[in-house]
């Protein structure tokens, strides 16, 4: 009479089973075989293939199947048992998910999180963010999904959770954090309409934006073509440059905003004014009374729209 069994059937690596044995029967001999993961158990407390009530320590994770062969005086009987071994899940997700814009494409977990092995566990995710408003899930993708899609709405620094609960090592907590920033970039800076040369003017950078970086340039609509340079040592990826203006002319700047969520650009114009250089022709002599024509004797150079007022004495 064939009477035995473990004394559990889904254990965790590192665990035992006990095999209990109430057989009935004359010269009983015993012969065990197991297959499963290789090198994956070990006979203890003296026991072995050949004992009636075998104890076993099973240190990797798997299916495991253990048949026991019984002879006796009169017949042989065989029992078949399944063990099932499981491990703590190795589960890797991203410290921090790189930063996007609010409203764009939502965040697919799946390209930060890897269940590098299960372990023959049920993974049951639960997902959590924190602050609790300002997202929500793609339908189907959810809180309860291995790899849920988050669509964040409001710009803001968010903490990603996910717990699982396996069978074996109690509950697990993984966290990733996530920057969402504004998507709107307001290029805004300063600059004075006109001025007088030399000149020097600091761009006073007011844009308005998440993340941005700053790209300036210039074109200059003076007689060579260029005339103007960034002071030292700015450069034209500074926030607040300053510029030198050498010659008479029109300059347009142009500040490029740029961030993760685009690019926008604004165009200001300044005309600078040279000191105009006067040249006075001689004037032969005259009698009394005479018109004098000042076309024809002063010559202006370097000038921006003058305003002459002479008198002649």
């Amino acid at each position: 009479v064939v009477d035995m069994g473990p004394d559990r059937m889904d254990i965790c690596e590192g665990e035992k089973v006990r095999f209990r044995n109430m057989n009935q029967g004359v010269g009983l001999t015993y012969r065990w075989d197991i297959s499963g993961p290789e090198g994956g158990y070990v006979f203890q407390e003296g026991t072995d293939e050949r004992s009636a009530a075998p104890v076993l320590l099973f240190t990797r994770y798997g299916e495991y199947d253990l048949t026991v062969n019984i002879d006796g005086i009169c017949n042989a009987k065989q029992r078949s048992y399944h063990i099932t071994v499981r491990g703590i899940p190795e589960i890797l997700l991203d410290s921090r998910i790189p930063k996007i814009c609010a409203g764009a494409e939502a965040v697919d977990l799946k390209n930060y999180l890897v269940y590098v092995d299960r372990k023959n566990c049920d993974v049951v995710p639960r997902w959590t963010i924190s602050p609790s408003s300002g997202y929500t899930y793609i339908e189907g993708y959810g809180a309860d999904s291995d790899f849920p899609r988050i669509l964040f709405g409001e710009s803001g620094n968010y903490t990603v959770t996910l717990e699982t609960t396996p069978q074996c090592g109690g509950t697990l907590t993984y966290t990733t954090k996530i920057d969402v920033i504004k998507n709107e970039i307001v290029p805004v800076f300063d600059l004075p309409e006109e001025g007088c040369l030399p000149l020097q003017v600091h761009l006073e950078n007011k844009s308005e934006g998440d993340s941005l970086s700053y790209t300036w340039s210039v074109a200059a609509r003076t007689s060579s073509g260029g005339g103007w340079s960034f002071a030292e040592p700015d450069n034209e990826h500074d926030i607040d440059p300053r510029l030198d203006l050498q010659e008479q002319g029109n300059y347009d700047i142009s500040l490029a905003v740029t961030n993760i969520c685009g690019t926008k650009t604004v165009t200001r114009s300044i005309r600078t004014y040279a000191v105009p250089t006067l040249h006075v022709g001689d004037i032969a002599g005259v009698c009394e009374s005479f018109e004098l024509a000042m076309s024809d004797t002063v010559k202006v150079e370097e000038n921006n729209d003058p305003k002459l007022s002479q008198t002649p004495a």
